[in-house]
């Protein structure tokens, strides 16, 4: 568990938003699989990673485990603000 946030922007294209994500990851030291992304500062064998991100049909899922994971979300929004222009960032809800 962690802090969980939705991201989202009426610019995110559905069909390459995986694409866009592991491009962005590429930067981190990270784990992807489809949909799917893990990034931590150092890695570690099975070391918690410090956020996770995930493609839902409303956007991006993020969660902050702690560590560096607020940094990574600054990153994250930095990089998609400046590639889709508006992004909104909010407390992830059921």
């Amino acid at each position: 568990m962690g802090v969980e946030y939705l991201i989202t922007s009426p610019a995110f294209p559905a069909d390459s938003l995986q694409e866009t994500l592991a491009r962005l990851a590429s930067h981190w030291d990270s784990e992807a699989r489809a949909g799917y992304f893990s990034a931590v500062e150092m890695l570690a064998e099975n070391a918690m990673p410090d956020a996770s991100l995930a493609i839902e049909p409303a956007g991006i899922y993020f969660c902050d485990h702690g560590g560096q994971g607020r940094a990574f979300l600054g990153r994250l929004v930095a990089a998609l603000v400046s590639r889709y222009d508006q992004v909104t960032v909010q407390e992830y809800e059921l």
